[in-house]
């Protein structure tokens, strides 16, 4: 199957993207070290399948993109496949063979394999959701209709990693123990996950008509309450119920409010605000702040790291989109979102809200990046 030139162009450029990702990810902090032997023959001997599950999916996860880009860059055939399916195979075990040489770094075999397992999955999502999704694209518009599933299929990621299943019948009941609690009374969360479900509908739109969307988003709603019990590290709370019951409201009201798109973007930048920064409580001494770009994000663990990535991806590309749409046009969209962000990140210098760092501007240009080759592409936002 022959990949549409605009299309393969962008798909490139997102694989290059994925591509310095992980290979950022799996090199920092960049600190040398000498080789010794008892590093080499540790490596050798650390081929081990009964490392923690958690761990190992997020491997996974980390080369899934290159896997799905890669295929979509060239064309979706089976010979590609397999060169796709051979460099992340190298790729993958050239960053493990590169952290021998860096302190920090745990080079493994293990990761080799999970990394590669990851590439796999990657290459079967391009081959089996190609077909799928010139059912509501033509075929030189898949890509205009990948990125706002990418962009959903994040958002899912978020509530949803590790997406390992609960084998045992006290984690189901800690799934749900939330709910015996009774209502649980959050605004801000509540507000934040609603708008995120009101801009996952928007995304569908994107994808296909108004019917098509509401059948999808009321799925994709019911799905995820159900999989949050059944997932291990999640737990299904009455927020969540009212969160995803008020967003397909919200989504459902868009078309008879003026400049709804733009009233959207402003409820989300307005709960971000209130989220990052009230209450308004002075620190002891200013936080330093990361100017190294997921600095921050690199430090601890790495499964609540990539869930919150994954988020901030979904909901700064949302904000962006809605101000776009709503007549901002793309890149003052990304500058306003941009500037805003920055800003909150200059006050948690100050306050006692956070983390301050230089990542979320950036994602929020990175995503409007991806919007751009996305507009080239035939599809939205303006």
């Amino acid at each position: 199957m022959e990949t549409n030139s605009q299309e393969g162009a962008a798909s490139r450029l997102l694989l290059a993207f994925s591509c310095i990702g992980i290979a950022y990810g799996s090199l920092f902090p960049f600190i040398y070290r000498p080789l010794d032997q008892f590093t080499i023959d540790a490596f050798l001997t650390s081929f081990d399948l009964t490392t923690g599950l958690v761990d190992d999916v997020s491997n996974i996860i980390l080369f899934l993109p290159f896997g799905f880009f890669g295929l979509l860059a060239f064309s979706r055939s089976r010979k590609n496949a397999l060169y796709i399916f051979s460099a992340g195979f190298l790729f993958a075990l050239g960053l493990q063979l590169a952290q021998l040489l860096l302190q920090y770094r745990h080079p493994s075999l293990t990761d080799v394999f999970f990394n590669t397992l990851g590439t796999v999955t990657g290459i079967l999502t391009a081959l089996i959701g190609g077909p799928w999704l010139q059912r509501f694209r033509p075929a030189g518009q898949v890509y205009a209709a990948a990125i706002p599933i990418v962009l959903i299929s994040l958002f899912i990621a978020s509530e949803l990693l590790p997406f390992l299943p609960a084998l045992d019948g006290r984690s189901l009941l800690r799934g749900i123990r939330p709910l015996w609690a009774g209502p649980y009374w959050n605004p801000v969360i509540m507000m934040l996950l609603a708008c995120a479900w009101a801009a996952t509908g928007q995304f569908l739109l994107l994808v296909g008509n108004r019917g098509w969307a509401t059948r999808i988003l009321l799925a994709a709603i019911v799905i995820t309450l159900l999989l949050k019990i059944l997932i291990i590290f999640n737990s299904l709370t009455w927020i969540d119920i009212q969160a995803a019951g008020l967003g397909f409201l919200i989504w459902h009201l868009l078309p008879r409010i003026r400049r709804g798109d733009l009233l959207l973007a402003l409820a989300m930048l307005s709960t971000l605000i209130w989220l990052h920064l009230i209450p308004l409580v002075p620190r002891t001494s200013p936080q330093h702040f990361f100017w190294v770009p997921f600095g921050a994000v690199l430090k601890g663990s790495l499964m609540i790291n990539m869930k919150a990535v994954a988020f901030k991806l979904f909901f700064y590309g949302a904000i962006v989109s809605r101000l776009g749409a709503g007549g901002l046009g793309l890149w003052r969209a990304a500058a306003a979102t941009a500037v805003i962000l920055t800003g909150i990140e200059t006050l948690q210098i100050y306050f006692a809200s956070g983390t301050p760092e230089i990542t979320d501007p950036l994602i929020a240009l990175m995503v409007a990046l991806l919007f751009h080759l996305n507009r080239k592409s035939g599809s939205d936002p303006k």
